[in-house]
């Protein structure tokens, strides 16, 4: 997936609505919020979005984008594959020691829309299946047979360690959840 093209003050909005919605949530933050705080015009968001459910899917298409590149570089950086899934967990960690972490939007989006069928929820869900096919591929790399089921308890893993560390601010959990991936991966 890439990235839809948006002009400068689009990208601007949807920068200040993802800020937005990671500090108090999606529902809570109205249009007049992100439109104050960006100190952009309704104009704006409407000729690009139309709505704001519109401009939440953006955000979400443009968080899914940033996120996969992100996993994408991380699982390239070591030679070996099982040294990459692992290392996985070491970005994470250091994600979640950064002092601007406030967990996984698009985790958020989905609980903040939990009906399947919502467009939101699809969004979401759609970027669930891409990040365990990235992750299966790379079981596979490391010769496994049952590369899907063990790309899908990393993936429990890393969304697990992701929501504790939100929850509590304890960055470790990246480390446990390493462990048992060390575990999963033999």
């Amino acid at each position: 997936m890439t990235a839809k093209a948006y002009s400068g003050r689009a990208q601007h909005l949807m920068a200040t609505a993802r800020q937005l919605f990671l500090e108090q949530g999606i529902h809570a933050t109205g249009i007049d919020q992100i439109l104050k705080r960006s100190g952009t015009a309704k104009m704006t968001l409407y000729n690009n979005f139309g709505s704001k459910e519109a401009l939440v899917i953006a955000v979400l298409e443009a968080e899914e984008v940033r996120t996969l590149a992100w996993l994408d570089e991380v699982l390239s950086k070591a030679k070996d594959p099982k040294a990459a899934l692992l290392g996985l967990f070491d970005a994470f960690e250091a994600w979640f020691s950064h002092t601007q972490f406030r967990g996984s939007l698009l985790a958020r989006a989905a609980a903040e829309f939990p009906a399947r069928g919502d467009p939101v929820h699809r969004k979401v869900a759609d970027y669930y299946a891409a990040v365990l096919a990235r992750l299966e591929n790379a079981v596979a790399e490391t010769g496994r047979k049952d590369a899907r089921s063990v790309a899908g308890s990393m993936l429990v893993a890393l969304e697990g360690a992701t929501g504790i560390a939100h929850a509590t601010g304890a960055s470790i959990a990246a480390r446990r959840a390493k462990r048992a991936a060390a575990k999963l991966l033999g």
